[in-house]
C-alpha cells in the first residue's frame, strides 16, 4: 500500500472458487483519497489466508476488501471507519486478519501476541 489503505476491483479468487465484491461499496471507496485501487491483491497473505474460508462457509457472500498500511493512524482508521460506517447492515460480518507482530523482535512479537490471545477472551 502506498497511501493508507487500499482496496481492489478484481474479484479473489480461491480454492472454492471465486470470491466476489460488493461492486458498489468497493466503488465507494476507491472514490476516496486516502485509498488506492490494487489490481490484483493475490499476494496480500492477509486477505488471501482468510479468502479460502469466506467462499466455504458463506458461498454466496461479496465482500470488500480493506488493506492498511502500517503507517495508519487512528485518526486514519477514524476517517476510514466513517467510511466503512454506512457499509455495515444486519447481514454483515467483519472479519479482519491482522499480524499486530509484523516485524518486531521475537521477544516483542511474542509479547504482543499474548495481549491479543489475552484480549480475545475478555472481548475487549
Amino acid at each position: 500500500v502506498k497511501g493508507k489503505f487500499a482496496t481492489t476491483t478484481f474479484d479473489l479468487s480461491t480454492v472454492f472458487g471465486t470470491l466476489g465484491l460488493d461492486r458498489l461499496d468497493v466503488d465507494t471507496l476507491i472514490q476516496s483519497p486516502d485509498f488506492e485501487n490494487i489490481p490484483d491483491i493475490g499476494y496480500e497473505h492477509g486477505q488471501m489466508a482468510i479468502a479460502p474460508f469466506i467462499k466455504h462457509f458463506f458461498p454466496n457472500a461479496t465482500v470488500v476488501p480493506v488493506i492498511a498500511a502500517v503507517s495508519t493512524t487512528e485518526a486514519d482508521w477514524q476517517e476510514a471507519a466513517a467510511l466503512l460506517a454506512p457499509m455495515v447492515g444486519p447481514h454483515t460480518l467483519i472479519v479482519q486478519s491482522t499480524d499486530y507482530s509484523h516485524y518486531l523482535p521475537l521477544p516483542t512479537a511474542i509479547e504482543r501476541d499474548q495481549e491479543t490471545l489475552a484480549t480475545i477472551p475478555a472481548t475487549d
